[in-house]
């Protein structure tokens, strides 16, 4: 081999390893998908570069405090198998696209937050084609009030979850029909303020709070406190409706760990048979908790992401239950409403 060959060989063995470095760094709220690694790279567009998009509250390093909701009083059986949308039928919201942008936060504290309006209301309190709207929230927290009406760029870059619901208590957020009703903004990221004139109601929380009575420090080494995180959740959405998530993203692309890489989830329960966790991670992600179940013997949670449909079982898929796997039952939050 000459010297030109050499240095050209060694020129493109760079550029592969530059463009690989690339596609792992990134930041983290995700998208994951189906059938093949070209899918991986179809879904991670919606992974900005940078830090983490969603980060769970046990990472925080301020004073914040935390208010965890009380522990079930009474213990009751639950069904071996919930879907919230089969006891609610037509009042979950649907399966969402966050697109390019890592706005899993909102999407996902927005689809919770009609749910529970739905389900607190019975149904009366948000039309069943409507929803929250996630572009408002993340607008106006991104943003403030003092761009309100105008077009926010702030939006794709993270939160912690228990600031975006307790948000949604102390400001609340508009539905989308009622944005496009008056303003017309579609899927804009923008902070609506209507006029005196205009007639728009404003969907405000009642109480903001953290699901899980033990954090990740007090589970990790005690099947107990797992069991009671795990019946607090299910407790949670078999009374009130589907709570968020935040879970840690694994995306590892050697041949034997490609089941354990979040973003070509297909079906099944993601994260039985795993052995240790992968070292390849692409950061935090926030989901939605809509059920659980068992399949072949598996305990699962039922979720819903905000990848489309094409990712999952049309954009809904299954995690290993009562194990913490991937940190899904670590920081969960939902809000009241009334």
């Amino acid at each position: 081999m000459d010297e030109r060959t050499l240095i050209l060989l060694i020129i493109v063995v760079l550029v592969i390893l530059v463009i690989v470095w690339l596609l792992r760094r990134g930041s983290k709220c995700t998208n994951n998908t189906s059938k093949s690694v070209n899918n991986f790279s179809h879904h991670r567009k919606h992974i900005q570069t940078g830090k983490s998009e969603t980060l769970p509250t046990f990472l925080r390093k301020n004073n914040r405090i935390i208010v965890t909701g009380p522990k079930p009083s009474v213990h009751i059986d639950l069904p071996e198998k919930f879907d919230s949308r089969q006891q609610w039928p037509g009042w979950i919201t649907g399966v969402m696209d966050q697109g390019t942008c890592g706005s899993c936060w909102a999407f996902s504290s927005c689809g919770v937050f009609g749910d529970r309006i739905r389900i607190a209301s019975n149904g009366k309190d948000l039309p069943k084609k409507d929803f929250i709207s996630q572009y408002h929230l993340a607008a106006c927290m991104k943003c403030g009030s003092n761009h309100t009406n105008k077009v926010c760029s702030k939006v794709c870059s993270g939160h912690y979850m228990d600031e975006v619901i307790d948000y949604l208590r102390t400001n609340g957020s508009y539905s989308h029909d009622v944005i496009n009703k008056h303003a017309n903004f579609g899927e804009t990221y923008v902070c609506f303020k209507p006029s005196d004139k205009q007639d728009a109601k404003l969907y405000k929380a009642t109480g903001a709070y953290r699901v899980n009575p033990y954090p990740v420090e007090e589970i990790s080494s005690s099947k107990t406190n797992r069991e009671s995180n795990e019946y607090a959740i299910m407790h949670d959405i078999y009374t009130y409706g589907p709570v968020t998530a935040t879970i840690r993203v694994f995306d590892p692309l050697g041949a034997k760990d490609l089941h354990k890489n979040f973003y070509l989830y297909t079906t099944g329960v993601y994260g039985i048979n795993w052995g240790p966790d992968p070292k390849a991670s692409d950061g935090y992600h926030a989901i939605s908790i809509i059920g659980w179940g068992v399949e072949k013997g598996h305990k699962y949670w039922l979720i819903r992401n905000s990848w489309g449909i094409d990712w999952g079982q049309g954009g809904y898929g299954k995690i290993l239950r009562g194990e913490n796997r991937i940190i899904i039952e670590s920081d969960i939050w939902a809000m009241h409403y009334h």
